[in-house]
């Protein structure tokens, strides 16, 4: 290597420490300029992590607190104290009302429930408690109808209690054919086993 080699290779590193020096100046001349803005936004991350870290727990608490008031009242349905904490979570307290409702009072409150499944199984718990073609054909023709198919086999079931056969035939064909309801539904037809 020659000494013109060495000397171009040498001020091209220098060239490359000037830039960087440069760059790191410029930097610290920024830092010092917005310095207590920088802080202000670290700051400010750091505390909104924390307050997002303390909600989250809370969070988890209270879905716990309310789990466990509802294995309360699982166990003992007259605890006032587990049903009352119980309320604080909607979906958990809707989801025991529809599981413990002995009459169409208590299911119509649900079933303008938010959640649509809640909504439909409580329309449907309503339709089968009233027990008329009129109640079990009008949740079926509902849009959300979670549970047609079994809407479906139990109207069949009333048609042909009272000898319509044709109506019977027509919620087999309604029936999907991938639900357990149409083995049962073409059961029913063939047998005619009714009571």
């Amino acid at each position: 290597m020659s000494t013109k080699d060495v000397i171009d290779m040498e001020v091209k590193e220098l060239k490359e420490d000037e830039g960087m020096m440069l760059k790191v100046f410029k930097l610290e001349k920024f830092f010092h300029k917005n310095k207590t803005k920088i802080i202000a936004v670290l700051v400010l991350l750091f505390v909104g992590f924390i307050g997002y870290k303390i909600n989250a727990y809370f969070v988890e608490q209270n879905l716990i607190k309310t789990n466990n008031a509802y294995a309360e009242l699982m166990e003992n349905p007259s605890n006032k104290k587990a049903l009352a904490i119980l309320k604080e979570n909607q979906p958990l307290y809707q989801l025991y009302i529809l599981h413990n409702a002995k009459n169409i009072k208590q299911l119509e409150t649900l079933s303008n429930a938010q959640n649509p499944e809640i909504q439909s199984i409580a329309q449907y718990k309503i339709a089968m408690l009233k027990g008329d073609i009129n109640s079990i054909k009008n949740y079926t023709l509902s849009t959300n109808a979670l549970l047609r198919n079994a809407a479906l086999y139990s109207l069949q079931r009333l048609y042909l209690q009272k000898g319509d056969i044709e109506n019977a035939k027509k919620c087999y064909n309604e029936i999907s054919d991938k639900s357990v309801y149409k083995q049962y539904s073409e059961a029913l037809l063939h047998y005619g086993i009714v009571k």
